[in-house]
């Protein structure tokens, strides 16, 4: 899954490889920050092939998953050595019925986010 808003605007899903390009700058997820990056893109995977969003237990291990409203949000497990996440959280806002992607928010530390939103 490729995500390009701009050539310096990017967030690459290849396999267990999470790459986000802002700027000059480019970071390639590890460990528990890789972990959160999976359950999103299985996560938006369920949502852009009709599903609801809803993945097992399975799926989402190592992480958890709230609802509210039409938000997403994909957490840590508490054991997550938080000093060591690149982000901190990512918020799915979607259109369920639709099967449509409005934004994805991920939180970093602080009060830092960088906010990807779709165009319809």
């Amino acid at each position: 899954m490729s995500m390009i808003f701009s050539p310096t605007d990017q967030m690459l899903m290849e396999g267990s490889v999470y790459t986000v390009v802002q700027g000059n700058r480019k970071s390639v997820a590890k460990g528990e920050t890789a972990i959160l990056f999976g359950v999103l893109q299985r996560v938006v995977d369920n949502l852009l092939s009709g599903g609801d969003g809803n993945i097992s237990d399975a799926e989402s291990k190592g992480s958890v998953i709230t609802r509210n409203g039409n938000a997403i949000i994909i957490s840590p497990e508490v054991t997550a050595k938080k000093k060591r996440l690149l982000f901190s959280s990512f918020e799915i806002t979607a259109d369920v019925k639709k099967h449509r992607l409005i934004s994805i928010k991920m939180n970093g530390k602080g009060q830092n986010y960088t906010l990807y939103t779709f165009p319809n």
